[in-house]
């Protein structure tokens, strides 16, 4: 169209930056590919802008694209359904889209994710991977952010990656258990194998596993800053591990329950200096970990150990200033023992059976002592999250509201002001829509973010909100 002619080129490619998308090869319909059929100056403007439409490409799970109830439809043990028709990948259309991205792309860096983490893959779904996975390998070179979940033939076919990943920054794999793959007749034999074909990637900072001991990991440790481990190795792998990777910023290993061992005790301190974010399950960690730059620190803990003191010795140890807490499965009491050793707090999650209304009482600056006065405690608090596994009723939030009313009263100019509260519980809320009510409208006076999250029993057609605003929800 001569018409678009007169538009200079600067403020189309302005425009278009802001219809940027990755180009998702089972949904192409939702890629904006109508920018480049409007005419030949807009079509040769769209190709050119490579940051914006031709570097990530996603090809995600087709049942994730499915409503819940089909999802739920089936148990594990039953013969998995048929794929809607429009959920199937359609191969020859996936391959042709593929290489026209590539092609686009030319030499320049791309990422991509293949599948969304789940289970083993449907008939349908092995054959479209098998395809495209050898087409990106051709273009390991211009690997960056690389998301994969593959069988362990699929994974196989990386062995020839070794080497050939100069600009490769992160990377997420998640194999299956082993015992998938042995139940799947596959040779688990293979999987050492394969352990060291990252090893030689330069620019590899951020790594995302299944866990460490699945194909016997090699990588640069110096050289990597974020280590997401999502199931458990054994205590001496950690170690090993973490004694190599001394510029880690962040760290965060899910399913790693597991108490201190006396047989750990003579272990060397591990000293990470630019730590930043620690994110753990269970307190062994806290036990040899040394991490001054800390500012961001989450634990689930075991409710058999000693979390508080572990806890608070580490925290000594590291001489950090947390910012960012979240506790979960610590005892009550322990909570308020952990926090007299975090005053620089700026935002707190507490998770536990019970909502913690004797924390949210220290918080108000509430003592045991009616005639002694004590100042207020976390003074740089401005977000507070309150995670309960049992009934919250009208005592909890009047709590609450007699938290945030005495630390937005105060005349201490020091005291931060919360701006986000969240409370939540995962059963049916009992107490009076006049209680919430209040503390819906106080959060409104005092512009506090405020989210209330309560199970409702009825069906979700059926679902009922208390009659205030939309900051409170139910599901």
């Amino acid at each position: 169209m001569a018409s678009m002619d007169p538009i200079p080129a600067d403020i189309i490619r302005e425009i278009f930056s802001h219809l940027s998308s990755p180009l998702r090869l089972l949904e192409p319909h939702e890629f904006p590919w109508y920018l480049g059929q409007i005419c030949s100056k807009w079509r040769t403007i769209f190709l050119s802008m490579q940051a914006y439409f031709w570097n990530e490409i996603e090809m995600e799970r087709p049942e994730d694209k499915e409503t819940r109830p089909w999802i739920r439809s089936y148990s594990p043990n039953d013969p998995k359904p048929e794929l809607p028709c429009s959920l199937r990948p359609d191969s020859p259309r996936t391959m042709a889209i593929l290489a026209f991205f590539l092609d686009v792309a030319r030499g320049a860096p791309f990422s991509f994710t293949l599948y969304k983490e789940g289970s083993y893959y449907s008939d349908q779904e092995v054959s479209c991977v098998q395809l495209v996975l050898p087409k990106l390998i051709d273009r390991s070179t211009q690997w960056e952010n690389v998301s994969m979940q593959l069988r362990l033939p699929e994974f196989l076919l990386l062995r020839s990656v070794k080497s050939r990943l100069p600009l490769l920054q992160s990377l997420k794999l998640i194999l299956p258990y082993r015992h998938q793959m042995e139940r799947a007749n596959h040779d688990v034999t293979l999987l050492p194998q394969m352990g060291d074909i990252f090893e030689d990637a330069p620019l590899l900072t951020h790594i995302e596993l299944l866990h460490l001991e699945d194909a016997a990991w090699k990588f640069n440790w110096a050289s990597l800053t974020s280590i997401h481990l999502k199931s458990s190795d054994s205590p001496q792998t950690i170690i090993a591990t973490l004694q190599q990777t001394v510029n880690l910023k962040a760290l965060n290993i899910g399913g790693t329950i597991f108490d201190p061992d006396p047989a750990h005790a003579s272990v060397k301190t591990i000293k990470l200096p630019y730590l930043e974010y620690l994110c753990i399950e269970g307190a062994f960690l806290l036990t040899i970990l040394e991490t001054p730059a800390l500012k961001e620190l989450e634990i689930e803990f075991d409710a058999s150990s000693n979390g508080a003191g572990t806890t608070i010795d580490f925290l000594l140890r590291s001489n950090c200033e947390l910012s960012v807490l979240s506790l979960k499965h610590l005892g009550l009491r322990a909570q308020k023992e952990v926090l007299l050793h975090t005053p620089d707090l700026e935002e707190l999650t507490l998770t536990h059976n019970e909502l913690p209304v004797e924390v949210v009482k220290w918080i108000a600056g509430s003592s045991t002592d009616a005639a002694q006065a004590r100042e207020l405690p976390l003074r740089s608090l401005n977000s507070l999250s309150l995670y309960s596994y049992s009934k919250i009723n009208n005592r909890h939030l009047q709590a609450v509201e007699k938290m945030i009313r005495s630390r937005h009263s105060t005349a201490d100019t020091s005291i931060e002001r919360l701006q986000e509260l969240d409370i939540e519980t995962d059963v049916m809320w009992v107490g009076s829509s006049s209680v919430l009510m209040s503390l819906e409208l106080l959060c409104e006076k005092e512009e506090i973010d405020f989210k209330f999250t309560s199970w409702n029993p009825g069906p979700p057609e059926t679902l009922v909100l208390l009659p205030i605003s939309a900051g409170v929800r139910r599901f």
